[in-house]
């Protein structure tokens, strides 16, 4: 049976998720600042510890790490590898909202920790394993009208170990 497991540390859970069993964070860095001081484009950071999940590990489990707000436009989104996954290594994650829309196919993370995945043919600058990103091609950029999770949602296998950041780009769009 899949599970919903929230990693974003927000106060309140999202609603049909429960939290995970130990404390993470959501950082949020801003990338751009508009004319009146308030961050329009930022990069939002949750972590999903795999080994803090609380529940039984299995295919279809969505891991939220990122609460995006309504009026967000989410320009793109990568996984960072921070503890390598060591039992479950053909395990595969995709990148998700809580509604299961998939945003970036799933794919193994790399096993190579600090390592940025992203796939090559629209990112090919930057180091890495191609995995993960949401940009034109296949991948999907998506509009939240309403506060959605963006999450990791484990297509094949179970992870058991592993720890990843995962990386929303956002710009917010509501009016101040």
């Amino acid at each position: 049976m899949s599970s919903k497991v929230d990693f974003s540390n927000y106060a309140t859970v999202f609603t049909g998720f429960t939290f995970a069993t130990t404390e993470t964070s959501t950082q949020v860095n801003a990338a751009g600042v508009s004319y009146d001081g308030i961050p329009r484009c930022y990069v939002a950071k949750g972590v999903i510890d795999t080994a803090k999940t609380g529940v039984t590990n299995a295919t279809g489990d969505l891991y939220g790490a990122v609460q995006i707000p309504a009026g967000t436009y989410v320009l793109g989104a990568y996984l960072e590898t921070v503890t390598a996954e060591t039992t479950g290594v053909t395990a595969t994650m995709a990148i998700t909202d809580s509604s299961s829309n998939v945003i970036s196919a799933a794919a193994v993370p790399s096993t190579t920790v600090a390592t940025v995945s992203y796939p090559t043919a629209n990112m090919s600058t930057l180091p890495g394993t191609p995995v993960y990103a949401i940009t034109a091609g296949a991948q999907t950029a998506r509009m939240y009208t309403s506060a959605d999770m963006i999450c990791g949602l484990v297509a094949v296998a179970a992870f058991t170990n592993g720890k990843y950041n995962l990386c929303v780009i956002c710009v917010d769009l509501n009016a101040r």
